[in-house]
């Protein structure tokens, strides 16, 4: 009979992955949402905090915080006036800040109906544009117009583009089709499809509008991004309480505002480093539908993260 082999023995244990992003959206996130929601939707226009910051990076960053308070939430429990239950549900509020920043990002329909129709419209103008041009070299069109229509840039500019070279070729259609390339067809679609995109164009231009009113998809994702704050700084206020004679709260709890490290004289004359915190109201502009969005993500943090 034989023997059963012995079970190796690892030295090291096998690492265990990281969960991405998406990874923690389709896991737990819609979840998360859906338990908070009458709680999300509750929150006061007034109330509302502009959404400065990295989004998913804030939230990433709450998430490894919850996790590493779990040994302090006791010792937290018997700090008067704060409020544990808040701090208790960061994970919580995290996800659902991740859930409804992607339902916010997601293309709205009238995105993807220019994008389609962009589709269409930008290798058309090429060929119908291509095909103009080698009229204009043997003196059958107007060169001069041709190079207006060529200077033409952005979106706007190729739907005008369109209509002046459907125009252009239906005046002289039955001299030149013989000899091109391009169809009957191609000719008559320019004038339609310019139309279709200059609509479509109009729509995105109406969305963009600062003075209108936001969408509801960013409405909610600037309320659960309200709630997020709120609990990671009642959450920094407790750990900063309880760890201040130890002075490691700012590496236990980061601010989400790190910007850049800057070298303060200590009062013994040396230098120390210093966090300097990104002021809220810096780093972003309008971005369309009455909120701000971020220029550039904040530098790398200068206090260890792990």
């Amino acid at each position: 009979m034989s023997k059963k082999p012995k079970a190796l023995r690892l030295s090291t244990p096998i690492p265990i992955p990281t969960p991405t992003l998406q990874d923690l959206i389709a896991r737990g996130a819609p979840d998360a949402f859906e338990s908070i929601r009458e709680e999300i939707l509750a929150v006061a226009p007034t109330d509302l905090r502009p959404v400065n910051l990295d989004v998913p990076r804030a939230a990433r960053r709450g998430l490894t915080v919850a996790k590493r308070i779990e040994p302090l939430l006791p010792a937290l429990s018997a700090i008067p006036d704060l409020d544990v239950p808040r701090i208790r549900k960061l994970p919580t509020y995290a996800l659902a800040l991740l859930f409804a920043h992607e339902q916010a990002i997601a293309p709205t329909p009238s995105e993807v109906h220019l994008s389609m129709l962009l589709d269409e419209a930008v290798p058309l103008r090429l060929d119908l544009l291509v095909t103009a041009e080698m009229l204009a070299h043997f003196g059958l069109v107007s060169p001069e117009r041709v190079a207006a229509i060529r200077s033409g840039q952005g979106h706007a500019d190729t739907a005008a583009d369109l209509l002046a070279l459907g125009v252009l070729l239906d005046e002289v259609w039955d001299e030149v089709e013989d000899g091109v390339v391009v169809t009957r067809a191609q000719v008559d679609r320019a004038t339609p499809l310019s139309a279709q995109l200059q609509q479509a164009i109009g729509v995105r231009e109406s969305d963009a509008d600062p003075l209108a009113k936001p969408t509801n998809d960013r409405h909610v994702r600037a309320q659960a991004y309200t709630l997020f704050v709120a609990a990671y700084d009642e959450c920094r206020r407790g750990v900063t309480h309880l760890r201040w004679h130890h002075g490691d709260a700012a590496r236990i709890v980061p601010s989400l505002y790190v910007g850049r490290r800057s070298r303060a004289p200590s009062e013994d004359g040396g230098d120390e480093q210093a966090d300097e915190a990104m002021d809220p109201s810096r780093g972003f502009e309008d971005g369309g539908h009455g909120e701000p969005t971020l220029v550039a993500e904040p530098t790398a943090d200068a206090i260890a993260f792990g």
